[in-house]
């Protein structure tokens, strides 16, 4: 063969050589294989965090066991006088923007309505059970644990609607006189809230902070409009009012009881069905296939380790009474990271202003219980306190400080008096005992919070004026 016929081939050659190396088509190549390699690294790095989920799952499944109430015989467990309630309760059959459980912060007025009165004196039975049942110390509500998150909580609206039903009749005796009644009821009611929190999970603990939330307001409405005369019914209220409602410790044992359903949840999940696992895959965005037996165990190590050590350590923050903020969450979780944490970021945020919500509701109870020894000075007196020091120690042992920054209780008079929601003002003159809220700005004891005053984040609690001595 001559040299003519050679050169073309070689020509075509070089020509080849030189297009596989122009900068521009050898990302064609470059990319794919650069992607791969690191895919296979990542794969290694992540292999390090698998874990068998069926092992994890016999111990998640019994500590989750573990963490569920004892077993109580019907003459100790409270929740068989609830469940009696649940069967005798009538529901409120007035209009809807008058339901008792709605109007708890208004007029008193209001509850002298007929349908009101009829509502109370139908619920007569259901109401002494609910009395019954507070007086109990333990609850068992018998729930299927091993259900995990889907375990169903029947039993928490109703607990809600029996709350409301509580502050109303406390409000409807207090508006006649009965201040004995009153208290008892409202006794109840945190009892109420206590009994909900007997299964820690972190949806029980909030609807029990919804349940103390409604006993405050009604309480609020009960000194607002129809306070007390005498001190020895101040007094009964304040007992009945715990300064301290251990909202750390209740923090943390959530955040525990939170962890002890989420592992078993993870493990079952990575163990069990496939379709429920590749479905939650799908959600967590991870991509489906026939790699998908291979991806998710590995997955899931990271991810239970992320949500095991991040839950420990907000569990350790609550047991030393730190306030963790939004940011701070996210840092903690951030820095247990090991890999893909699908489901923990999926969670972290909920969790974020669960700590909140406790500390909210424990500065009302404490700016309550002070505003009571307010009031019970003022009627053993005569007149109210030239200072807050002035209660100490014969009403409180000491002066409680707020949790949002270590802040005093204020005490302040307000000369405008409450603004609701509706733009109607009451109560002029009014003294104000607060703490300053979570954004750290003095709103003067306004809050935001169950519909009145709602320009402010103050933690808040009411007296109306003294009244003016008659003049000689």
């Amino acid at each position: 063969m001559d040299s003519s016929s050679t050169q073309p081939a070689a020509q075509s050659n070089a020509a080849l050589a030189a297009w596989y190396l122009c900068g521009r088509h050898r990302l064609l190549w470059n990319v794919p294989l650069t992607a791969a390699l690191l895919v296979f690294i990542l794969l290694m790095l992540l292999h390090g965090t698998m874990q068998d989920p069926r092992a994890n799952l016999i111990q998640s499944r019994k500590a989750l066991l573990a963490s569920a109430p004892p077993k109580l015989p019907d003459t100790e467990n409270a929740a068989v006088d609830y469940r009696l309630a649940s069967m005798n309760a009538v529901r409120f059959l007035g209009p809807t923007e008058f339901h008792p459980g709605t109007i708890l912060g208004k007029d008193s007025r209001l509850f002298e309505r007929a349908d009101i009165q009829a509502y109370l004196s139908a619920n007569a039975l259901a109401l002494g059970q609910l009395c019954k049942a507070a007086r109990l110390a333990r609850c068992n509500w018998d729930l299927n644990y091993l259900a995990g998150t889907a375990m169903p909580m029947r039993h928490l609206p109703q607990m809600r609607e029996f709350a409301r039903l509580l502050a109303a009749q406390a409000r409807s005796q207090a508006h006649a006189g009965d201040h004995a009644g009153a208290v008892l009821a409202l006794s109840a009611t945190f009892a109420l809230a206590r009994h909900v929190e007997s299964d820690r999970n972190l949806l029980s603990c909030l609807v029990a902070n919804a349940i103390i939330s409604v006993a405050q307001h009604s309480l609020q409405g009960i000194i607002l409009w129809d306070p007390p005369t005498d001190a020895k019914d101040a007094a009964a209220y304040r007992a009945m009012v715990l300064q301290d409602t251990r909202c750390f410790d209740r923090v943390a044992a959530a955040f525990q009881g939170e962890q002890t359903f989420g592992l078993y949840e993870m493990d079952r999940l990575a163990a069990g069905n496939p379709a429920a696992a590749a479905a939650a895959a799908a959600v967590a965005g991870a991509m489906p296939g026939p790699g998908m037996e291979f991806f998710l165990p590995i997955q899931y190590g990271a991810d239970r380790t992320c949500y095991l050590n991040t839950l420990n350590e907000f569990v350790s923050c609550s047991r030393s009474r730190r306030v963790i903020s939004e940011s701070e969450f996210q840092k903690i979780m951030d820095s247990h990271r090991a890999g893909p944490a699908i489901l923990t970021q999926l969670i972290v945020p909920v969790l974020s202003r669960c700590q909140i919500s406790f500390i909210r509701a424990e500065e009302a109870h404490r700016a309550m219980h002070a505003a009571l020894a307010v009031l019970e000075y003022r009627l053993k007196h005569g007149h109210d306190p030239r200072a807050l020091a002035d209660l100490a120690p014969e009403f409180l042992k000491e002066l409680p400080r707020g949790i949002f920054g270590n802040e005093p209780l204020r005490m302040r008079m307000d000369p405008e008096g409450i603004r609701e929601r509706d733009g109607s003002v009451h109560h002029p003159g009014i003294i104000r005992l607060y703490f300053i809220g979570e954004n750290a700005i003095d709103d003067g004891g306004k809050s935001n919070l169950q519909g009145m005053d709602n320009t402010g984040d103050d933690a808040t609690f009411c007296l109306p004026p003294a009244p003016q001595k008659a003049e000689k």
